[in-house]
Order: C-alpha cells, then structure tokens, then sequence
C-alpha cells in the first residue's frame, strides 16, 4: 500500500526525535570529556543539552496534538515514510 503523507510526516517526526536523542548522548559524551581537561567549556556543552531536550519536548507535543499519543517503538514509526 502507498505511503500516504502522513505516515510520511509521522515518520520524519520520528526520525527527527531520534536525532535529538542521539545528540543529546554525544554531546553528553563529549561534556565527560572535556569535564576534566576544560571545565570552562562545560556550561556552553549544558546548555545545549538543554535546548536539545526544550525541542525534543515541543517535538512530542506537536506529535502528541498532531497524531495522539508518540508509538513506544519510534524506529517502526520512522521506517515507514
């Protein structure tokens, strides 16, 4: 069966939403790194630890308002745009 646009949609939230999450564990990774070496960097790694975790937040209202409630498994979710 065709994909229809919102399968498409759905899926691109999803993928977006797991971008995020990947980010915000690299970043934190990275933050780990530099704790010891230079400490003044790790307010500005915080930081946008922060505002990744602000988007991904308005991400799944916006999926939540859009489409209900976000699927447990958002991989089957992005595979199918």
């Amino acid at each position: 069966m065709p994909k229809t646009k919102r399968d498409h949609l759905k899926g691109s939230v999803a993928t977006a939403l797991l971008d995020l999450e990947r980010a915000t564990i690299q970043v934190a990774e990275v933050a780990m790194t530099f704790e010891d070496v230079h400490p003044e960097l790790i307010e500005g790694l915080q930081l946008a630890v922060v505002m990744i975790d602000q988007t991904q937040q308005l991400l799944e209202t916006f999926y939540n308002q859009a489409w209900g409630d976000l699927p447990e498994n958002l991989v089957a979710t992005k595979n199918r745009k």
